[in-house]
């Protein structure tokens, strides 16, 4: 058997496996037509769609936090590198960062309503006030 992944613009576009070898005449008249084609060992696992510089010479992915590193990942604003995925800031991380934070103070429902009736009672008092010097 024989196995490639084809490449454009630096950028794995497919893999494929064959009996006959594989050669740029393979892909005439199809959509991997003037893509690069590596060859590569049998059991080579690659995402599509992501820059073949995210590999290893060996076809393993680099780390997360080396790719990002490389300028070959870019992290979302307000994410952070964990392991190998994203994950949100924290306030404190948001903050060392100079990301803008609004902070909420935690109100349990009780206090909640209690706030939002004495706002009401503010509202309704304006209303009043308000309507009788329009009488």
């Amino acid at each position: 058997m024989y196995y490639v992944i084809t490449v454009k613009d630096g950028i794995i576009t497919g893999q494929h496996e064959s009996l006959q070898p594989i050669t740029k005449e393979t892909f005439i008249n199809t959509v991997y037509e003037g893509h690069e084609i590596i060859n590569v060992q049998e059991n080579v696992n690659v995402q599509y769609g992501i820059s073949v510089a995210s590999y290893t010479s060996d076809w393993k992915l680099k780390p997360l936090s080396q790719r990002v590193e490389e300028g070959l990942v870019e992290v979302p604003e307000g994410k952070i590198v964990d392991g190998e995925e994203f994950r949100e800031m924290t306030t404190d991380e948001k903050l060392a960062a100079g990301i803008d934070v609004i902070i909420t103070p935690e109100i349990d429902s009780t206090s909640e309503i209690s706030l939002l009736k004495s706002q009401l009672a503010a509202i309704l008092d304006r209303i009043n006030e308000i309507e009788k010097k329009e009488k």
